[in-house]
């Protein structure tokens, strides 16, 4: 018959335990973070969905007051707002227009004080 061994020591082998231990706790962090970043963008998603909605009231109101505008500014409609306030402007008499002529631009569209004034004068060869 085989003989008894006799009783050892039992080691308890931390090790095994340990990297399981760290495995479960990396898997529940990355649930933890995929939760967390998934309520974030959720979040986010239903901010940017406001922000259309507020963008599209905006727009619309801007096109009304750009259609109030381009009313506004109708010759009748600036008549009779002159009338209604009693201003009594009329257009002025041609006589009493001052036309200021407008000098000749540049021929090469560069507008310098020596070239206009005759200072300088301008050669299409490099100087050496």
């Amino acid at each position: 018959m085989p003989r008894k061994k006799a009783k050892q020591p039992v080691t308890i082998k931390f090790g095994p335990a340990l990297i399981g231990l760290l495995v479960c706790v990396a898997i529940g962090g990355a649930c933890l973070w995929y939760i967390f970043f998934r309520a974030k963008l959720d979040r986010l998603g239903e901010r940017i969905k406001q922000k259309e909605e507020g963008l599209a009231v905006y727009t619309l109101r801007n096109k009304q007051l750009g259609n109030h505008l381009a009313y506004l500014r109708l010759p009748r409609v600036i008549e009779l707002r002159i009338e209604s306030f009693g201003l009594n402007l009329r257009p002025p008499n041609p006589e009493d227009v001052i036309r200021i002529p407008e000098p000749a631009p540049a021929s090469d569209g560069i507008e310098n004080p020596y070239l206009q004034a005759g200072l300088w004068k301008r050669s299409s060869t490099r100087v050496k």
